[in-house]
């Protein structure tokens, strides 16, 4: 890899960290004040809510500016979401961080992603998404560890100061490294209008398949701080229960090219969702740190797939121009699930409870694994 999508790979995983960490930090905190699992949802929706909205302005934005204000705006951010719930720890204000936090996001997610697609080439883009997808990983297995053992240590209100030096060093990186954040010219043809990618069947069916599998990514992790303190767990084991997925996460990419090359793109996203609901399924009957951390490793596994094949999927059968918009379309329609999956399976798990909602949750992922392999066939 060349030095630019060295420096963008680093300045990724460093925020990765501090975002990933905020949703332990900011559930625990949350329901330290009282908060319900309905609560809970709607803040961790709030996350979300940004990459909804902003994925296609983001895009347009960092073909007009480049990548480099961008990043320094999500890491100021970060500083921002950090600092709020330690000053003034309430529900009001963990709405707010919520939201910054989500904004931060797209910030983070949408160039990094791009920039390392078209800074790849060709030839070495299946190695470059799976390096990302690496360390990606190995920031979501730093990030719940070290909010859950900051809680522990620093209590709820200020555990976020642990994750807050992350956040700073993505401000100064990008203002150090402005000559590895150059504005990369447009390629290929003139991007299409929006309207008419939604009509291209291609399209649709990437985004529904990968709408399918981001929703499960965002209701396990919610679910385990909710599942874990109503088993008595600590702070610090939920963390690393929730830790445990980013070694699935961390192991996929060693044989993804192998499982691609075996069983195709198709193969792989179908048969990941299905493990998805195996391990879905696991949880509710079982309070052992062990078995869950087991099940949240086979999630991981299973889910890792996601992004970067979608990505291969999408440059491989779109043109280069629609490959990039499809991008934003897909991170738009992934955040409208993230954020009505927590709510929506909120409300049902303090209606009927958490057993009857992990078992929901498995045979959706199941019977979604079966539709992908019919709609990508």
């Amino acid at each position: 890899m060349n030095r630019e999508i060295r420096f963008v790979v680093a300045w990724m995983t460093l925020a990765y960290v501090p975002i990933v960490g905020s949703r332990v930090v900011y559930s625990l905190l949350a329901l330290d004040l009282g908060a319900d699992a309905l609560d809970v949802g709607l803040i961790i929706a709030g996350m979300q809510f940004p990459m909804l909205l902003l994925s296609i302005p983001v895009a347009t934005a960092l073909e007009r500016w480049g990548s480099r204000p961008l990043l320094i705006a999500g890491g100021v951010l970060g500083v921002a979401g950090f600092l709020l719930p330690w000053l003034w720890p309430s529900l009001p204000v963990l709405y707010a961080g919520a939201l910054l936090f989500g904004l931060w996001n797209v910030l983070a997610f949408q160039p990094t992603q791009k920039l390392v697609a078209e800074l790849s080439g060709i030839d070495r883009r299946a190695r470059s998404m799976s390096v990302y997808a690496f360390f990606a990983a190995s920031s979501l297995l730093v990030g719940p560890l070290i909010g859950g053992v900051a809680v522990d240590w620093l209590g709820a209100a200020a555990a976020g100061l642990a994750l807050l030096p992350f956040a700073a060093a993505c401000v100064l990186l990008p203002v150090l490294g402005a000559a590895l954040l150059r504005r990369q010219a447009p390629r290929g043809e003139p991007a299409p209008a929006l309207a008419e990618s939604l009509r291209d069947p291609a399209v649709r069916r990437l985004i529904v398949v990968t709408s399918m599998i981001s929703a499960s990514m965002e209701l396990f992790p919610f679910f385990m701080p909710l599942y874990g303190h109503a088993a008595g767990l600590s702070a610090s084991v939920i963390g690393s229960i929730v830790s445990a997925s980013a070694l699935g996460q961390l192991a996929l990419p060693l044989v993804l090219t192998r499982l691609v090359r075996r069983i195709g793109e198709a193969g792989v996203l179908s048969i990941g969702m299905m493990l998805i609901g195996v391990a879905f399924a696991i949880v509710p009957f079982s309070t052992n740190p062990w078995v869950l951390s087991a099940a949240s490793f086979l999630y991981g596994f299973a889910c890792a797939a996601g992004n970067p094949l979608s990505v291969l999927l999408a440059y491989a059968r779109l043109s280069e121009a629609r490959a990039n918009q499809f991008l934003g379309l897909r991170n738009s329609a992934n955040a409208g699930m993230r954020s009505a999956g927590p709510p929506v399976f909120g409300a049902l798990a303090a209606a009927i409870g958490l057993f009857p909602v992990y078992l929901l949750s498995a045979a959706l992922m199941v019977a979604g694994g079966a539709l992908a392999r019919r709609m990508l066939r």
